[in-house]
């Protein structure tokens, strides 16, 4: 505000206490409080086994593993892997046993052919 020629501030004390510590600083405020200046996203970790979202941090992880919850459904995703890679086993035996039933099925069929023709060559 100016007032005759002069300008003449009228400042509270919490307003000249942040103009000095900026001034010393020679930061913007925002950083000398603590301040962000601008957003920045944190990371995150999902417990696959949970479906659960948390903070990056081994804290954060090292509490979350500790729980009953996370303890019982890691516990069930590993009988569902175990299960899951049992069922693939099995399934890829099955396909192994059908692929060497065709096989003998048609070396029976193609055997039973040509003494078929064996026959037939005797009897002329």
């Amino acid at each position: 505000m100016q007032r005759g020629g002069t300008w003449v501030l009228s400042l509270t004390a919490s307003t000249l206490f942040l103009w000095a510590i900026w001034i010393v600083c020679r930061r913007p405020m925002l950083v000398v409080l603590g301040v962000v200046e601008h957003w920045q996203p944190t990371n995150k970790y999902m417990c696959e086994a949970c479906n659960h979202w948390m903070p990056d941090t081994q804290e954060a992880r090292r509490k979350h593993e500790s729980t009953k919850r996370h303890i019982r459904l890691a516990e069930k995703a590993a009988d569902r892997r175990e299960r899951s890679a049992f069922e693939e086993e099995e399934s890829g035996r099955l396909k192994r046993l059908e692929k060497a039933e065709e096989a003998h099925q048609e070396y029976l069929q193609k055997q039973d052919e040509s003494i078929y023709y064996v026959i037939i060559i005797i009897k002329i």
